[in-house]
């Protein structure tokens, strides 16, 4: 199987095999992962319709509870 690969088992490979390997077979190396940023995570999240029904209905509920709480001057919410 060396002979066939053109390797010494002793030394391995040289410079030239390796330049000449690369050629012949192309590199092995990976593209690196393209990261996703958050902000681009958050809008796409928001494309789901549940999640905005969430908000709207969070919003309403803190909305109503300042409106009829009897402490609003302290500023507490309990939910």
């Amino acid at each position: 199987m060396a002979s066939g690969l053109k390797v010494d088992l002793k030394i391995g490979l040289t410079e030239e095999n390796f330049d000449l390997r690369d050629e012949t077979y192309g590199s092995n190396m990976k593209e690196p992962y393209k990261v996703t940023p958050f902000c681009r995570l958050f809008i796409g999240a928001m494309n789901d319709f549940m999640l905005k029904v969430l908000i709207v209905c969070a919003f309403i509920s803190i909305v109503v509870e300042m409106i009829f709480s009897d402490h609003r001057e302290i500023g507490k919410i309990d939910l």
